[in-house]
């Protein structure tokens, strides 16, 4: 295999998983939506702020790196995006551990 065909196949395989990453990130947007048309509260503000803080996060990521002059200000980029991507998921995953008690609990009590 010549490094020609490697490096398509590895940008085919990079565009398929980006785009399903995407695909699923406005599914978590949609079911979020859908959750506080439902049920409104904090949980399902939490997980709703989360999920579009993450697509933000994933479009500057790809992005701020083309603007980027020099590698130092590419570093410094892909750190902050990273923490806060990670932090965006932390939001989300507490909405969810919250919904999830609170259904929990409804249910016991009926």
């Amino acid at each position: 295999m010549d490094t020609f065909s490697a490096a398509n196949d590895f940008m085919i395989s990079f565009y398929i998983g980006t785009t399903l990453s995407f695909l699923a990130l406005l599914i978590m947007l949609v079911a979020s939506i859908i959750l506080i048309i439902k049920i409104k509260s904090t949980a399902t503000y939490l997980m709703l702020f989360g999920s579009i803080l993450k697509i933000v996060m994933a479009a500057l990521g790809t992005i701020l790196p083309i603007l980027s002059k020099d590698p130092e200000g590419l570093l410094k980029i892909q750190g902050t995006i990273s923490l806060l991507s990670g932090l965006s998921v932390l939001i989300f995953a507490i909405g969810l551990i919250m919904l999830s008690a609170r259904l929990a609990r409804q249910h016991i009590k009926s």
